[in-house]
Order: C-alpha cells, then structure tokens, then sequence
C-alpha cells in the first residue's frame, strides 16, 4: 500500500539499515530521504523506503542521487533478510507476553464468581468459576448459539453436577476460550442436553479444562482471577 506523506512529516528514522548505496532525494529543505526509486514520471518520484513508500513532487526535490542496479539489488537483498528476521522475533515477543500474569475481573451471583468469556472466537457467555469441575461446562442455549448440531457430536455420558444430580451430556473440544484477551486453545467441554430445571445453570461452568492451563489465583478482595499461563 503506497503512503501518502506530506512534505513537513518527512523527519523520521527508518528502521531498515541501508548498508549499500541507495537513491538519495536531496530536498529543498534541506533534508535528504534515502531508499529504491521506484518511479518517476516526471512531475513526482515514488521512493521505496523498505517499509513503504513515499511519493515526492518533483517540487519539492532539489536534486536526485541514483545508486547503480548492483547498489540496488543488495539493498533490497538486505531488506528482505531483515524483514525475515523480524518475522522470527514477533513470536517470540508474543510468547514473551503471554506468559506475563493477567489479570481478569469477574462480577459475583448467587451461584459463585462469573467470568465474561468469548467460545470460538464468536459466541459470549458468562460462566460460573469452578475448581471442581473437570470440564468447561455449557448449556444448550450457548451451544445453539454456537451453532452446534449436538446430533452430530457423537461423544455422549452422564455428568454428574456439583450438587449430585446426574444429567446427560454431550463432549467436544471448543476451538478457543478467551476472557480480556487471555486464550487457551482445544479446550474441552460439554454440552447439557437436558439441564435440570431447578438448577438455574446460566451458560454454564469455567472448569479445570481451561484453568489447567495456568498457574491461576483468586483475589476475592479485588474481584480478580490472576492468570499465568503455563508454557507448552
């Protein structure tokens, strides 16, 4: 995508280190501006600054400096190695990150602390933090609006709830669960199929299936859940 930047913003450093000979753009100015000429028509020059382009009026040049195509072929050979070298750090800075505590909010009800999360990158639900249980826990409700077919899912067993009673369910591995920007990926669930209705199930349970992810800790004080995540 070209950049369109006028003349009084053109104080900047380039992050590319130009080791070669480049094209120079000497301006009226003052200034000079380095990097691959990759047009001139005659009443502006589009100059390649590695990250982008800039395009000059011919007004506003006072004389131009062409590198020869040797010159030019090692610059954007240069170019090209540090654009894949920075492709190698973003990861890593990313695993960096994530590995730093989060913390989430949660907001109390009369079943426990309830989470705000996100399934499958689409759907939002609010779910009960439970230690106890083995799996994140859903209702039908978050399933349908999901858009999941739960004559498809083969997987079926009895779940037996915190307070004894037995109800039959459905398994399956939700692609994501996401809560203020913290993932954990393939995480396992079930689906109630028939949820029992003195319960009062909400859209269910954020179970161990996710929080085994992390070195987690609850703050009751500061209505925080504090979540680490554990490197894979």
């Amino acid at each position: 995508m070209k950049k369109f930047i006028p003349i009084l913003s053109l104080v900047f450093v380039c992050s590319y280190i130009i080791v070669a000979k480049a094209d120079i753009l000497y301006l009226k100015n003052g200034r000079k501006i380095e990097g691959l000429i990759k047009s001139d028509n005659g009443q502006s020059v589009e100059l390649d600054i590695g990250e982008g382009t800039i395009i000059l009026h011919k007004g506003e040049i006072a004389d131009i400096q062409r590198s020869d195509d040797k010159e030019s072929a090692k610059i954007r050979q240069e170019w090209k190695e540090q654009k894949r070298a920075v492709k190698k750090i973003k990861p890593e800075k990313k695993k960096k990150e994530e590995a730093k505590p989060k913390d989430v909010g949660f907001s109390h009800s009369d079943k426990g602390m309830v989470v705000e999360v996100v399934l499958n990158n689409s759907v939002e639900a609010s779910l009960i933090l439970d230690t106890g249980s083995t799996l994140v826990v859903l209702s039908k409700n978050v399933s349908d609006r999901l858009g999941l077919d739960l004559r498809r899912i083969s997987q079926e067993g009895e779940l037996i709830l915190a307070d004894g009673n037995k109800a039959q369910a459905k398994y399956l591995i939700l692609k994501n669960v996401t809560t203020h920007g913290v993932e954990a990926k393939n995480v396992e669930a079930a689906i109630l199929i028939d949820e029992p209705k003195d319960m009062h199930f909400g859209d269910g349970v954020l179970g161990m299936s996710f929080l085994k992810r992390f070195n987690f800790k609850v703050d009751q004080k500061n209505n925080k859940l504090i979540l680490e995540k554990i490197p894979e």
